[in-house]
């Protein structure tokens, strides 16, 4: 798995490197080559709701940091034969991954509101044009 998320992130590079030429993001080398080029396309066009987009990106990661760190218990207290932990981690995740889903389904709004969830500040033309190169390059 992580094999295929490697080959993923590799294979989604020369995208980003060609957006990187058309709209000169300002990659910090230090976060790495790919996560460098992702964070420097959300700072461009996440710029004027920088703290809006801090807090969505921390809130939702942190609702899916609970949820992983409830699977991996599963997993160790199925081996560990504590069946006591994996009942409570099983019904924990019954009732939260369906939220979580539901969650994610409804944050789309924003990617398909921009204008509405920014407000007059959001570079629309801007993206338009990654929308533009999305399609192009898909």
């Amino acid at each position: 798995m992580l094999v295929r998320i490697a080959r993923n992130a590799a294979s989604a590079r020369p995208p980003l490197i060609i957006f990187d030429e058309i709209y000169g993001f300002e990659a910090d080398a230090a976060d790495g080559p790919f996560s460098g080029l992702l964070t420097a396309m959300r700072d461009t066009f996440a710029a004027d709701s920088q703290t809006v987009a801090r807090t969505f990106r921390e809130t939702l990661g942190t609702l899916r940091h609970g949820a992983d760190v409830v699977r991996m218990t599963r997993a160790v207290a199925e081996r560990a034969d504590a069946p006591d932990i994996v009942g409570w981690c099983t019904e924990w995740l019954g009732v939260r991954q369906p939220l979580l889903t539901e969650l994610e389904s409804a944050m789309a709004w924003f990617a398909d509101n921009p204008g509405l969830a920014m407000g007059p500040t959001v570079r629309d033309s801007s993206l338009a044009k990654l929308r533009q190169a999305l399609s192009g390059a898909a």
